[in-house]
């Protein structure tokens, strides 16, 4: 039997404001985001985890973007239906902390960095698709409910999968402004597929100062093996965070509002994107965070007008992280759903996850970003610096590697490269 968790999602990483940061517009409302300490540390494990798994799926070719929010949600939906050994195996992937509420803290956390003003939106959305007659635990309703807003659909995937998996794709669509179409093939949704759980959150900001569209102009773009091509890429000049080191540069480029930002981060050489990736880690970003938020110059910025829509099978960089009894017939999925491993009826049976599948879009223009992402879970019934005078410059005219962050909290929502090769 198959519980399919749906997420699309965008998560930020929130950052105090800095006396020295561009002011918002003084008509716009500094919308504030809840975060304790115990906030905090779900925000740090959640950006660890998406590095983390970052760093599995790199290899990838060319254009590359993941939510880790959009995975970590999901899983905090599996995470609140497992027990025992499965329990433990989900939280140390994806560093779920130990504090005192997690799902608490985790749902008030998305919930707060919500946004509905001018200029930005921030939405964040949670249903679970159950097969009719699913026999759930009262308890895990009652706090998926409460913590994630996750109400309740009823489908019948013994007689009519094809009709079920149009209803959650058009739900996806629906709640992502229509970026995230299709989520779901045929194949995803085998006979044995008895639940599907859905996160999605859907961003979409204007520049705190736009590009002027008449500045862009085709320029030059390298590609990392060689050669250039042509592309649209955007100017202007800026007053942001710009830091310039071990052999990279970055900016962090604010949203209307000052809620969100999104920070560029651009190896010195052409072909240094991979080695580049290869030192993204928890404590590199914290490190480049760090730098970008005590330093501020005019710098003169050069980036590419781009959008990237990419689909990924998660399992198996879950498998390397160490994710492996949630994956087998050992899992333990009974605090969601009531099991009886001695009843003849299959529907009785416990869960296991059978697949991960991630569809992200992101596109970054002249007047804003917007970006969109859905994580699916599928569960089995198992078998058995200063300012200077003269402005820097940032030219991004190469590879270069992205992550949009809520300012507020410094979560991740999403991170991501762009290559050009897509172009």
């Amino acid at each position: 039997m198959r519980v399919l968790l749906i997420l699309a999602a965008l998560v930020a990483a929130p950052l105090a404001a800095q006396e020295d940061e561009p002011k918002p517009n003084p008509k716009e409302a500094f919308v504030l985001a809840e975060i304790g300490d115990d906030g905090a540390a779900v925000v740090a494990g959640l950006n660890r985890f998406g590095l983390d798994l970052y760093a599995q799926v790199r290899g990838e070719t060319g254009d590359l973007a993941i939510s880790p929010a959009s995975a970590a949600t999901a899983f905090g939906l599996a995470y609140a239906g497992a027990n025992g050994a499965t329990e433990a195996e989900i939280a140390r992937v994806l560093h779920f902390p130990a504090v005192s509420d997690f799902h608490g803290t985790l749902g008030g956390l998305l919930k707060s960095m919500e946004l509905k003003q001018n200029g930005r939106t921030l939405a964040v959305n949670n249903a679970l698709w159950l097969q009719h007659g699913l026999k759930l635990r009262p308890e895990y309703v009652s706090l998926v409910a409460k913590n994630y807003g996750a109400g309740l659909q009823w489908v019948d995937y013994r007689k009519d999968r094809e009709a079920a998996r149009l209803r959650v794709n058009a739900w996806v669509e629906s709640k992502t402004n229509n970026r995230i179409r299709g989520l779901l093939q045929p194949a995803n949704v085998p006979k044995d597929t008895r639940s599907i759980l859905v996160n999605t959150i859907y961003f979409k900001a204007d520049w705190h100062e736009p590009f002027d569209a008449r500045a862009t102009k085709p320029g030059d773009f390298t590609l990392g093996a060689g050669g250039k091509i042509k592309l649209p890429l955007m100017h202007r000049k800026l007053r942001i965070p710009y830091v310039a080191a071990d052999g990279a540069k970055a900016v962090a480029l604010p949203y209307r509002g000052g809620e969100t930002e999104m920070v560029l981060l651009l190896p010195d050489k052409a072909d240094g994107l991979a080695a580049l990736e290869r030192r993204l880690t928890a404590d590199a970003l914290a490190g480049w965070t760090a730098k970008l938020r005590a330093s501020r110059d005019e710098v003169m910025v050069t980036l590419p007008k781009f959008r990237i829509q990419k689909r990924i099978e998660l399992v198996e960089p879950l498998r390397n992280l160490g994710m492996h009894i949630a994956l087998s017939d050992a899992s333990d999925f009974s605090k969601m759903k009531v099991v009886d491993p001695a009843s003849r009826d299959r529907e009785d049976w416990n869960f296991k996850i059978g697949a991960v599948v991630q569809q992200v879009f992101v596109e970054v223009e002249e007047k804003g970003t917007e970006a969109a992402a859905a994580t699916a879970v599928v569960q089995v019934v198992v078998t058995g610096a200063r300012v200077s005078r003269e402005p820097k410059v940032f030219t991004a005219d190469h590879p270069f590697l992205f992550l949009i962050r809520d300012r507020r909290t410094n979560a991740v929502l999403f991170v991501g490269r762009y290559t050009g090769e897509g172009a």
